[in-house]
């Protein structure tokens, strides 16, 4: 007893109606203010850890 919808054939299909309703409407985004890049640099002091951790936390923020 075969259906007229196959596997294939359905998720072809719901995989395109999610990337059309994913695209959606993005006119809020003209709407943002631009940024600059030195906007964007993060407080060092922003965040603070624990000072037993804070060696290993610079070892992997330095670590490339």
């Amino acid at each position: 007893m075969e259906s007229s919808l196959s596997r294939r054939r359905f998720l072809e299909g719901s995989t395109g109606l999610g990337l059309l309703a994913g695209l959606g409407d993005f006119e809020f985004l003209s709407r943002l203010a631009p940024v600059s890049a030195a906007e964007l640099q993060p407080n060092p002091d922003a965040v603070k850890f624990q000072p037993e951790i804070e060696p290993l936390v610079r070892l992997l923020e330095d670590t490339p």
